[in-house]
Parts: structure tokens; C-alpha cells; sequence
């Protein structure tokens, strides 16, 4: 999620889908094997056949915000469902790579007629007058990242429009009985079900706010949360130091590393200090903390050695405490998934409480959005749910401000 439109409020929902992927998506390890080389070689290969579309976001987003500049706020509630196939990223619906041939031949002259074509794309104007832009064997390019995603995109003036043009159409997909020729599975649904079931649940975890490490220790099967009020701003970082010297923990869990990390942390957390394995995971550590969660909160960028992140993975490391990476959410779903509304968010806070180990006491450090919600949709209330023997305990009060304590 990169901060590279500033002309509009960080509140939009394209800042927030921008600083979220900058956070989340970060370049890949740099130990890859000789064959790992030539398989994304060859993959790169492919990529180069397709066309990159890059939309006007600016024109595209817009349609979703209010007049004074910040998201519409009665368009979440409207993609808070679990979804069987992936979404739309604000009008641009992600589709199968079916070609253009088959897309004429499907929707015309029964539906729709071709109103405009070139070497990349074929416009379609339906019988009520809808358009749609289909982009055949396309790659989706936005705010700096790129998802493999074939896509139409629908003329509308309002999200309201987008959203009813968008149905229409895939009403016709379905009325042709190709859904599944077009459409493509979403592959968090499953947990996106367990998500909206428990959206209609009213009680919260019970979590102990404390600072005494020494009843927080006599837990054998706890979790202890350290909510970071602001991204790249180290006040809260220095508590989860402070927690990592005064506590008796067995893990840490951080939003700051994704699951495709693990690999580099499980050699990370089981070499010995000062070993050639370790010294390679390390540095793999500094690598990767380079450019991600860099610069952040407006702070000017570090190496990645400077970066208080990697400081938070050295003092656990120290402390004997194994790292999890938990942000699970890819930079597909977070375009077509819409995962940065409050839904999409929810959905990555039940990945959080099942990405840390089921047993033993650990720590957990993230956003305050996943920890703080009105609804009983945070970590904790996952954790309370699927794992309700672990006591939670956090460093501050997690009581949202629309719901009383």
C-alpha cells in the first residue's frame, strides 16, 4: 500500500489501498536457487505477453468517495459478504483469460454490440446502454503493483452506478451459464464465511489490560497484544521492546511480515547467533526490511538494518522468542477482494489469530484497526472464538470508542 497520491486525504480509499500495499508486499527473497531462477524466468516470459492496463485510479476511485473527499461510507456494507469469486477493484472486475474471439462470440449480437476495439481491449455497449471495456489476457496495473488479472471495466459516473453495471453484466455471464468459464474463485472463501458468520455476533473477548509481567508470565497459554497506533512510529514499538525484556514469551507474531517470509524466519529463529545460517537469514531479515515497512508514518526512509522493525526481530531474537509472520492477505485480494474495507480487514484479523501457534505464551504486534473494532471482529475475538482456553492480555485498553467498556 504506497503513499503516492497525496493530492488526496489519507482517508480515501486510494490511500488507504496504497499505504496498505506498500506495508503488506515487499521484493522476494534474494537466496533463491539456480531452478527457482528459471522458473521465474520462465515466468516472466509469459508476463511479457500480456498487456498491462494501466486505468486512470484517480477517475476510477473517485466515483467512491463522498463530496468531502473520503470514502462513501455506505459503500462497504455492500461488499461485506463472503464472496465466491474475486471482486472488482472500484469498476475494474477481475475475469478469466478468455479471449477476445470468445467474448464477441458470447455477448454479441444477443446482449451487446462492439462499439469500440484496438489490439488490446474491445468495448461492449449493452442493450441498456451500459459499457463495459474488456481488457483479454491483461495484467491490472495500480498505485506501483501489478495483479495477473484479465478485467472489464464499466462506465459509470457513481460507485452506486459501477456496482449495479458491474451485476448486470456478471447476471449475464450466469444467464449464459459460463460463470466459471469467466469468473475466478476467490481463494479466501472459506474464510470469509467463518468472517461473516461471526460478524453477526454481539460479545467481545474478555481482554486484561496490564503492564505486570509477572501475571501475565503465570499464563502458560496466553497472548499479549501491543497495538501500533501509527505505522512507522516507534513509540509503540519501544512498549513491544520493553514487553520483550520484562516477559517470559515464546513467540511474536507481526503483521510487518507476511507468511511468504516464514521460510527465512524458520531459519532465522532456529540458527544459532553467529552461525553462516543464521548470518544468510539475517541478512535475508535486513533485506526484505529495506524496502518494506520503510519509511513509513512520514518518517524518512532507513536501511534496513536501521529499520525498528528488524530491531524488534533482533531483541526477540535475543530473547529466545520465535518470529510468525501473519499477514496472509495478497496484493490480488487486496484489489479484487476489496481488503482494506472493514470486511476485507476483518478477514485478515482471523488470519492474524491463526497464523501464531495454538499453545505456549506469545506476543502479537499490528495495527490498531485489527485489535480496536466496534464489532466483534478483531483478533482477539477470533482467538476467543477458535481458541477460547488462550487468556489475552494487552498493553492497552482495545474498547472501541462507539461501544462502552
Amino acid at each position: 500500500m504506497k503513499e503516492i497520491l497525496k493530492k488526496y486525504r489519507a482517508t480515501t480509499a486510494m490511500a488507504i489501498v496504497a499505504v496498505s500495499l506498500s506495508a503488506c508486499f515487499a521484493p522476494a527473497d534474494n537466496s533463491a536457487q539456480s531452478s527457482t531462477q528459471a522458473v521465474e524466468q520462465e515466468k516472466q516470459e509469459v508476463k511479457a505477453e500480456r498487456y498491462v492496463n494501466t486505468p486512470n485510479i484517480g477517475v476510477l476511485i473517485r466515483r467512491y468517495l463522498s463530496p468531502e473527499g473520503y470514502m462513501d461510507q455506505a459503500f462497504p456494507p455492500t461488499v461485506a459478504y463472503a464472496k465466491e469469486y474475486l471482486y472488482d477493484f472500484y469498476g475494474a472486475q477481475a475475469i478469466a483469460d478468455v479471449s477476445r474471439e470468445q467474448i464477441i462470440s458470447d455477448f454479441t449480437p444477443k446482449y451487446a454490440d462492439v462499439t469500440a476495439s484496438d489490439e488490446h481491449s474491445v468495448t461492449l455497449t449493452f442493450k441498456d446502454g451500459t459499457t463495459a471495456q474488456f481488457f483479454p489476457n491483461s495484467t491490472l496495473n495500480a498505485m506501483n503493483f501489478q495483479v495477473e488479472r484479465s478485467h472489464f471495466v464499466v462506465e459509470a459516473e457513481r460507485w452506486t452506478d459501477s456496482r449495479a453495471n458491474i451485476k448486470k453484466i456478471l447476471g449475464i455471464i450466469d444467464e449464459m451459464g459460463k460463470t466459471s468459464e469467466y469468473l475466478i474463485k476467490n481463494p479466501f472463501y472459506a474464510e470469509e464465511k467463518i468472517v461473516e458468520d461471526h460478524f453477526k455476533k454481539s460479545e467481545h473477548a474478555k481482554v486484561t489490560v496490564t503492564e505486570d509481567f509477572d501475571l501475565v508470565n503465570k499464563s502458560e497459554n496466553s497472548l499479549y497484544i501491543v497495538q501500533e497506533s501509527v505505522h512507522g512510529i516507534r513509540k509503540d514499538a519501544d512498549k513491544l521492546l520493553e514487553a520483550i525484556r520484562k516477559g517470559d514469551f515464546a513467540f511474536l507474531g507481526m503483521e510487518m511480515l507476511n507468511t511468504t517470509e516464514q521460510p527465512i524466519l524458520d531459519r532465522y529463529n532456529s540458527a544459532e547467533i553467529g552461525t553462516p545460517e543464521f548470518n544468510q537469514a539475517r541478512q535475508d531479515l535486513i533485506d526484505y526490511f529495506a524496502e518494506a515497512w520503510n519509511g513509513r508514518g512520514g518518517q524518512p526512509k532507513t536501511s534496513g538494518e536501521e529499520n525498528y522493525y528488524f530491531e524488534v526481530c533482533e531483541a526477540a531474537k535475543k530473547a529466545g522468542i520465535d518470529i510468525y509472520g501473519i499477514e496472509q492477505a495478497t496484493v490480488e485480494y487486496i484489489f479484487f477482494g476489496y481488503g482494506e474495507t472493514l470486511f476485507g480487514g476483518a478477514m485478515r484479523s482471523y488470519q492474524w489469530s491463526e497464523n501464531v501457534p495454538k499453545t505456549g505464551r506469545g506476543l502479537m504486534f499490528g495495527g490498531g484497526a485489527h485489535f480496536k473494532t466496534e464489532q466483534p471482529i478483531s483478533v482477539q475475538d477470533f482467538m476467543a472464538t477458535f481458541n477460547p482456553e488462550r487468556e489475552i492480555f494487552s498493553i492497552s485498553d482495545l474498547t472501541h470508542k462507539n461501544r462502552q467498556k
